[in-house]
């Protein structure tokens, strides 16, 4: 069974997700820890990443559906 394009790429992001979270989190935290940046912008960083993947998540998913 050939899986669509769109939805290939829609799986692939939910289920990097979990690791995405993960590898923004370690990256925020080593940033903030050698003070490389601020708190507020270690965690925004961290935000920005999350929220990026999963709007890009949510538009896959609609273009998908719509085809």
């Amino acid at each position: 069974m050939m899986l669509d394009r769109g939805w290939a790429k829609v799986t692939a992001l939910a289920l990097s997700l979990p690791s995405t979270i993960i590898a923004a989190a370690i990256l925020a935290s080593v940033l903030i820890k050698r003070g490389i940046v601020s708190t507020w912008v270690g965690w925004s960083i961290f935000l920005l990443i999350v929220v990026n993947t999963i709007v890009l998540l949510v538009i896959y998913a609609y273009r998908s559906k719509k085809r």
